[in-house]
């Protein structure tokens, strides 16, 4: 999944090594400014402007299946996540 965080008329890539496809133009990519392993499981954070973005990753055991969730820990405004399949 590509994702993306559109926050004070800036757009903010996140993850961009995944991206897939052609770097979406005047895209900022967003800061990771923590990683970190929380019960066992990733967490990452990213700053994208004022916005501070957690990423959590789940593989649950013997399914074939992998959660993601984002969530805005900080945000000053309107915050808007693009996620793309890639």
């Amino acid at each position: 999944v590509q994702a993306s965080v559109h926050a004070g008329g800036q757009q903010f890539i996140l993850d961009p090594g995944f991206a897939g496809s052609a770097p979406v133009e005047e895209a900022v990519i967003a800061d990771l400014i923590d990683f970190r392993l929380k019960w066992g499981l990733p967490v990452w954070i990213y700053r994208a402007g004022t916005v501070r973005i957690e990423k959590r990753v789940l593989m649950p055991h013997r399914q074939n299946t992998v959660h993601v969730t984002y969530s805005a820990i900080e945000a000053k405004g309107l915050v808007r996540l693009e996620l793309r399949p890639v």
